[in-house]
């Protein structure tokens, strides 16, 4: 896509503690899933946008005002969007 990356993940939390918690559970997922971990991490001391650079991936986590305000889905238009669809819930038992 760039020579930045080859996919940006763009998500929204509700609040500052969602996300960090976000921020977070994407951290941790990565590390136990693919064994890795980001180049760089910031703004999960200050919950507004939180940003893991995976160096092929960066993945962002804002605060709804934050998302409206900077429009990155905007910066990056021309690049393919690829929806991911969320995987079933795991059943009760």
């Amino acid at each position: 896509m760039t020579i930045l990356a080859d996919y940006f993940v763009i998500a929204t939390g509700n609040s500052r503690a969602q996300v960090r918690a976000i921020g977070n559970a994407v951290e941790e997922k990565i590390k136990t899933e693919f064994a890795r971990k980001p180049v760089r991490i910031e703004g999960l001391g200050e919950g507004s946008w939180v940003l893991a650079d995976y160096g092929d991936v960066i993945v962002h986590v804002l605060l709804r005002s934050e998302r409206e305000f900077y429009q990155l889905e905007a910066f990056w238009g021309h690049a393919p969007r690829v929806d991911v669809a969320l995987p079933p819930a795991p059943l009760k038992p």
